[in-house]
């Protein structure tokens, strides 16, 4: 049987200030790490050698387009919430699931949103994947994490599941904070159930303030 336990966690807003100088300074780092990895592979002789260089440039690009996702928008536009995770989700499984057997995959139905809710709803998704493979998943352990996404009416569900190990719910950390932090900035809310099948996080909040007033 899945327990189900609905959070209900204080969000830390001071953050949101600093976020675009962070993911900023993020995707330069990892952009002059390519830099420094292609030239040492330039320098290896050995085909082996240099293929393992060149994959570790590969998964440091997908990191920065991943980061560049997670940067919040700048003034008023709109976004396509699926095309966006589809990106996303990509970069994930280049590089935080690249050398483990995991296999991460994704449905979004065709949702077109404002720019700040969809980035809102990308950056809860990321964590909540990360938090699967962090919590659902021991060391060497192979399995699959599922994230899904529709629009009921005027409301936007979000569900990630995973058939991993953890059937207790694991102690509260920062990465649950700060997706209850979000959800509740979003007007919305969020469940977990954890089970010896799995776990599964569904997240459910207003595809627009204008709807979350109409909810208030």
């Amino acid at each position: 049987m899945l327990s189900e336990i609905v959070s209900s966690q204080e969000p830390v807003t001071d953050a949101w200030t600093y976020i675009d100088e962070v993911t900023h300074r993020t995707v330069n780092f990892y952009t002059s790490m390519v830099a420094s990895v292609q030239y040492a592979a330039m320098r290896v002789r050995d085909p082996s050698s240099r293929g393992v260089l060149e994959g570790v440039a590969d998964r440091l690009r997908a990191q920065a387009r991943a980061q560049n996702l997670l940067r919040p928008p700048r003034g008023a536009s709109v976004r396509r919430l699926d095309e966006d995770l589809e990106v996303l989700c990509a970069a994930l499984s280049a590089t935080l699931l690249a050398e483990r057997s995991i296999e991460l995959t994704l449905f979004c139905e065709p949702i077109a949103m404002d720019a700040r809710r969809a980035w809102q709803a990308r950056l809860i998704v990321s964590e909540l994947v990360m938090n699967a493979v962090r919590h659902a998943f021991g060391e060497g352990e192979s399995g699959a994490i599922a994230v899904e996404i529709r629009r009921c009416g005027e409301t936007l569900r979000c569900i990630v599941s995973d058939n991993g190990s953890a059937a207790v719910a694991p102690l509260p950390g920062g990465g649950t904070t700060i997706v209850d932090g979000l959800v509740m900035d979003l007007d919305g809310k969020v469940s977990r159930a954890f089970g010896s099948a799995g776990s599964m996080v569904c997240v459910q909040f207003p595809l627009t303030a204008r709807a979350a007033m109409a909810c208030a």
